[in-house]
């Protein structure tokens, strides 16, 4: 359940939040984070992304940018689909170092929706990756398929850094 995900992202931020500059950054579409503020986004991810191909951007662009709601700080996710489809993990990788630069946050929370791709590159740079699973059967099929395709593919290094986290099943 995605949304299950996104409240435990959100969480997360809040608790890192407490001791330490903490950013949230969703890289999916449709993430309802505007409705869900009652904000209409006029800049996020896709424009630290174009300033980013013309040339790094200023610090500033990227603090104005950046947005508060309820003790989260986050920079507003994708507000076109079509924006996310068409960047790689390097691009995901050069966004990430350069808030980090740029900003004085010192940890990232970066929720993903899948893991083929770019994600599996943006998972490769975290210290940490968290696997929420719902208690459901099919949630725990999945994550067990999961874990088997990490092993199949050799990604040890990646197989430490997770952290399962068991998350309620949601009614909707």
């Amino acid at each position: 359940d995605r949304s299950a995900g996104t409240a435990f992202s959100l969480t997360l931020t809040r608790h890192l939040g407490s001791g330490h500059r903490t950013l949230y950054l969703s890289l999916g579409e449709f993430t309802g984070l505007g409705r869900l503020t009652e904000t209409q986004f006029e800049t996020g991810i896709s424009d630290v992304l174009y300033h980013m191909k013309q040339g790094t951007p200023e610090p500033e662009q990227i603090h104005r940018m950046i947005r508060s709601h309820e003790g989260i700080d986050l920079l507003p996710p994708f507000r076109y689909a079509d924006d996310r489809t068409a960047l790689t993990g390097e691009d995901y990788s050069a966004l990430i170092s350069l808030i980090l630069r740029s900003t004085a946050y010192e940890v990232l929370v970066i929720e993903m929706q899948g893991f083929a791709g770019e994600a599996s590159e943006v998972m490769d740079i975290c210290d940490t990756v968290y696997i929420p699973v719902g208690s459901s059967r099919l949630s725990v099929k999945q994550a067990e398929e999961f874990y088997e395709y990490l092993e199949l593919s050799r990604r040890e290094i990646l197989m430490q850094k997770l952290v399962r986290v068991s998350l309620p099943d949601r009614e909707t």
